[in-house]
């Protein structure tokens, strides 16, 4: 599979729509461990993991690495299909979320990537055997695999560089197609329209706050092109939107009953591929669903066009370094 092919016949809207719907199933989700080294120059060495005593500087600053930290990966895939045994077309992986939970004082810690970041991306042929790496978007990282399996583990590579070689310990990707389930579970959330909806869905109307059908839902998360002036930093604040009003829904639901979590899991089943049981899944819903919410972290960078017209985003060095010690690392003495 070449990964300038599929960057050339993808030529669709940018599905980044299942930022939202990932952030708020994985955060009634998951789970494990990470232990990490930055060295002084601000990288991380992938194959070195941090000690108990280690600290680093950064700027004036001391920082020593979290003991007790836990990595995942959510992906958004460009599809509205189920997930079938042979798939001949991966989709671009147009959402791409870490989410950080520090154990040792119950909270969490979300940061959305933007999936134009040009970054290293391995094209895999249909083995899975690297044929090349290239500095490419990151959403076509998803592109180059099985569309399953090894489509996560290469996007999960992409991203796990991209940060320095910090381990991500577990990975949920689920097809776009799951939006008007997850809006469905939640009954629906009220937001308010603060674009041009009128060439996606008139029923959405500029100004106006809108309690979303499941329909409705998904023009508003994924709507890009045909929205406003088709920016995908407005998507972005729309997913963001979204995200804010259901969680707390989301929450409720989990605390209310202890086998809202299942329902999630077996609802979106057939849209997804994890290395996360539904057991795993299901026990780690409660401790979420109570955790602190640390925010969000954001990396900035350069938007720009590439020769062929493509956007893209490159991240500032700085920027990345901080979101690194933002999430591996906490100040010291």
């Amino acid at each position: 599979m070449n990964c300038k092919k599929e960057h050339e016949n993808n030529k669709k809207i940018s599905k980044k729509s299942i930022v939202v719907l990932i952030l708020v199933v994985i955060v009634i989700a998951v789970l494990g461990i990470v232990l990490y080294n930055i060295d002084k120059s601000g990288t991380v060495p992938a194959d070195k993991k941090n000690s108990d005593t280690e600290t680093i500087k950064v700027g004036d600053k001391n920082y020593k690495p979290k003991k007790s930290i836990e990595t995942y990966l959510f992906m958004g895939v460009d599809s509205k299909d189920k997930i079938t045994k042979k798939i001949e077309e991966p989709g671009q992986c147009d959402m791409l979320m870490l989410l950080v939970r520090d154990t040792s004082d119950d909270s969490f810690i979300t940061l959305p990537i933007n999936r134009n970041t040009i970054t290293d991306v391995d094209t895999l042929d249909d083995n899975g055997k690297v044929l090349a790496t290239t500095p490419v978007q990151i959403a076509l990282a998803h592109a180059n695999g099985d569309g399953k399996e090894l489509s996560c583990q290469n996007t999960v590579k992409a991203v796990s560089k991209l940060f320095g070689g910090h381990e991500i310990d577990g990975y949920i990707a689920v097809n776009m197609g799951a939006i008007p389930t997850i809006n469905h579970l939640a009954g629906g959330v009220t937001v308010k329209i603060e674009d041009d909806f009128s060439k996606s869905d008139a029923s959405l109307k500029k100004g106006e706050k809108v309690h979303l059908t499941d329909e409705q839902a998904e023009h508003y998360i994924h709507d890009r092109i045909n929205v406003g002036k088709g920016l995908n930093d407005s998507r972005m604040r729309r997913q963001s939107t979204y995200v804010n009003a259901l969680k707390p829904i989301m929450k409720e639901k989990i605390k209310a009953d202890g086998k809202f979590a299942n329902t999630i899991y077996e609802s979106i089943n057939d849209y997804m591929v994890t290395n996360i049981d539904k057991g795993r899944f299901a026990k780690i819903a409660m401790l979420l669903a109570n955790d602190k919410d640390s925010g969000e972290i954001k990396i900035t960078g350069k938007e720009d066009l590439d020769e062929l017209g493509w956007e893209e985003f490159k991240p500032d060095e700085n920027s990345v370094k901080d979101a690194i010690t933002q999430l591996f690392y906490k100040q010291c003495d």
